[in-house]
């Protein structure tokens, strides 16, 4: 794939570009981002283009949506400090899911040694807006003594309290079975 006034040079596998009077707009950016999640095979060209156009309409937007879909692009991909990145930035503007990712990459130790008072608390503000996983990873915080106290009274209170949520959820991605496995 070729974009005008876009040509690298590829050092050690890294890429640079050289800028030929051209710029980005908003509406290019997007196609980028929708072509590269259509495509099944992307190249290492395709990889590139598609991080400068979500660089770009997180810079010019703003919006939390891109720095976690490029989060979770970078999770995927196991560079984890990126993904980080971009996670605490959503964080910044209070997204819900950033906390829960956040609370992720603290509690399996994916930039170090797990963390779990930062999980513990990432978890904890995704929970109070609602996410019913980080709930559940907070009751399994109380089961397993991870930064808190083992408690299983509260890991079984909190796991009750979910089940009558999801107990007539329609979709799996509701942590139906999730909640139903730690209920059994």
């Amino acid at each position: 794939m070729q974009w005008p006034g876009f040509f690298m040079v590829r050092i050690r596998q890294k890429f640079c570009v050289y800028r030929q009077e051209y710029f980005m707009t908003i509406e290019e950016a997007k196609k980028i981002k929708h072509d590269f999640d259509k495509n099944q095979t992307p190249t290492d060209e395709d990889k590139f283009m598609y991080t400068e156009g979500m660089d770009f309409l997180i810079k010019e937007t703003g919006e939390s949506y891109y720095m976690m879909e490029l989060g979770g692009w970078y999770y995927e991909q196991r560079e984890f400090m990126l993904a980080k990145k971009y996670y605490e930035m959503a964080a910044a503007l209070d997204d819900s899911n950033a906390y829960l990712s956040l609370g992720y990459i603290w509690y399996y130790g994916r930039v170090g040694e797990p963390d779990y008072k930062k999980a513990f608390e990432c978890y904890k503000k995704a929970g109070e807006q609602g996410s019913i996983v980080a709930e559940y990873k907070l009751a399994d915080m109380y089961k397993n003594g991870y930064y808190v106290e083992k408690d299983y009274c509260r890991y079984k209170d909190i796991i009750e309290k979910l089940y009558d949520k999801v107990e007539n959820a329609q979709y799996l991605d509701e942590a139906k079975p999730e909640i139903f496995t730690r209920l059994a």
